[in-house]
């Protein structure tokens, strides 16, 4: 992805750990929370296993580049499956909030395996713009979209607090 669009990615990863932090704190809603806590987790397994997949998808060469994009959209398709099985088991409707995270895991999916197709099996690489910033864009975008749902969350807590 490139050096800088590495360190803007960790740094929005660890807004979310403290978005999800304070979302424990307030005690809002359990489907969102679940949600948000599998991204945070699925992105740590994603960075600390980033520097081990790069260097086995280089090492490998050609073949290894599916190495790199199927893995980061087996992750994605796991976090997915989590989410699902935790909201099932605790017979949880999905939040505005989940349906969002679950979104942005569907698009990266989604665009790992375009990716893949576009750059290993059609050799086009008509999509290495879409890719390079649309992880970055996927992945930045969970922030403002927990941190509106905080901040909602936050005025109902309040609101009860006041009027408790």
């Amino acid at each position: 992805m490139g050096e800088i669009a590495i360190t803007i990615d960790t740094v929005f990863w660890f807004c979310t750990v403290v978005l999800l932090i304070t979302s424990l704190l307030l005690r809002l809603d359990s489907s969102s929370w679940i949600s948000l806590a599998i991204w945070v987790i699925a992105n740590l397994v994603m960075l600390l296993m980033e520097p081990a997949v790069m260097s086995l998808s280089v090492s490998m060469g050609v073949p290894g580049r599916g190495v790199w994009y199927l893995t980061w959209a087996s992750i994605d398709a796991l976090a997915i499956w989590c989410i699902y099985i935790m909201h099932a088991r605790n017979y949880l409707l999905s939040s505005k909030l989940t349906n969002f995270i679950v979104f942005a895991f569907f698009s990266l999916c989604l665009l790992q395996c375009m990716r893949y197709i576009d750059r290993s099996l059609l050799e086009t690489d008509m999509l290495a713009a879409v890719y390079k910033y649309g992880i970055l864009a996927i992945n930045i975008s969970v922030v403002p979209a927990t941190t509106i749902w905080l901040m909602n969350g936050f005025k109902a807590y309040r609101k009860d607090a006041l009027h408790g």
